[in-house]
């Protein structure tokens, strides 16, 4: 499953750089879709055979989410304001500002603070997403990319652009404890409250709800089915085939069927793909969760999601101001992403990774 978290990253980073290999990919917006299909089957997992749901249990819960996700954003974080910095005192103060704070300037100081508090706290981060703003006629529903002259988007106020998801997921972790509990029953009662918000938003009010965390909850309820329906008829079924080739055969034809490598891409409906993700991501974990590599190779995916867009502007000044090949930006973008999300992995993530076991522990008795 590692594995296919990466890949699922890797989409995300060759749709942002336009990419060639964006074509042969699963598209970025249904990559973040699995991901949290994924989330919710990691949480159901380990809400019901770890933590439990008794309240130390699910102390022990949030601050383990917290540990996961906020060094890791922060270390990113850094860099993108350390690089604005940069930016503005090598230029001696000429180059163009960050849209935050363009649009900041335009805001009375409630504004600005509602603007910058999302991008330190990952609260509400997904709400500038969903609006657009004009001195003269203010806030309005954002529905779509393309803005009459001085009317701003909100979305690009955001410091680190794919946060938008990890604010999404946050509020899916406070659902996460009801709809865990129990036979699936919550879940599927939130999977179709989620489900009715999405297409009737989108049928009777022609609004983009890819942004709106509610209308994607069902998504994270699929994963947590996934776990609940499937975990225990995998782990009977993988056991049971005892070729490790086979086991492994499997896997690769999930990565095939998810990743949509080629054929899948532009055949199956998205709706048919994340039934196909929900049915094998159980399997997918049974053959793969004793495998270090592969979970080494899925560690690297949170801080390559949270890195990209950092190195994406590097890489694009650099080869701006040197002149460089520009059919080297995309792979130049993968590669130094990768790279600084190893360098994250080994000195944020698992110095963050030893605190967590120890005070998670202590604090659940776990």
């Amino acid at each position: 499953m590692g594995m296919l978290r990466l890949l699922l990253a890797v989409a995300v980073v060759c749709f942002h750089t336009g990419s060639m290999a964006e074509h042969f990919l699963i598209s970025a917006d249904t990559a973040v879709h699995v991901f949290f299909i994924i989330s919710g089957f990691y949480m159901a997992m380990i809400l019901s055979e770890k933590y439990g749901f008794e309240v130390n249990g699910l102390k022990a819960f949030a601050l383990n989410r917290l540990l996961r996700i906020y060094p890791t954003y922060y270390a990113a974080l850094a860099g993108v304001i350390l690089w604005q910095l940069l930016c503005h005192w090598t230029s001696h103060g000429h180059a163009p500002p960050h849209p935050l704070l363009a649009m900041g300037a335009l805001l009375p100081w409630w504004g600005r603070v509602l603007l910058v508090l999302p991008n330190f706290t990952l609260l509400g981060i997904d709400l500038p997403f969903l609006f657009n703003y004009a001195p003269t006629t203010g806030l309005a529903w954002h529905a779509n990319n393309h803005l009459d002259p001085g009317v701003s988007w909100l979305g690009l106020s955001v410091l680190i652009g794919p946060a938008w998801s990890i604010g999404s997921e946050l509020c899916f972790y406070l659902l996460a404890p009801f709809a865990a509990k129990g036979a699936g029953c919550r879940a599927v009662l939130l999977l179709g409250a989620s489900l009715l918000v999405s297409l009737v938003l989108k049928r009777y009010f022609q609004f983009e709800t890819y942004f709106f965390w509610p209308a994607n909850f069902f998504m994270f309820a699929m994963g947590m089915l996934a776990h609940k329906w499937g975990g225990r008829l995998a782990t009977r079924v993988v056991h049971r085939v005892r070729s490790g080739w086979g086991r492994w055969a499997f896997v690769g034809f999930a990565w095939f069927w998810i990743m949509g490598i080629p054929a899948t891409r532009h055949a199956l409906p998205d709706a048919v793909l994340l039934a196909s993700a929900m049915g094998l991501i159980p399997f997918m974990f049974a053959v793969t969760k004793s495998s270090k590599w592969d979970r080494f190779l899925g560690d690297l995916s949170y801080p390559l999601y949270c890195i990209h867009m950092l190195l994406f502007e590097v890489c694009r000044t650099i080869l701006g101001r040197f002149h460089g090949h520009w059919n080297l930006f995309s792979p130049m973008v993968l590669v130094t992403s990768l790279a600084a999300a190893v360098l994250l992995y080994w000195y944020v993530d698992r110095i963050v990774e030893h605190l967590r076991i120890r005070v998670v522990a202590r604090l659940g008795g776990l």
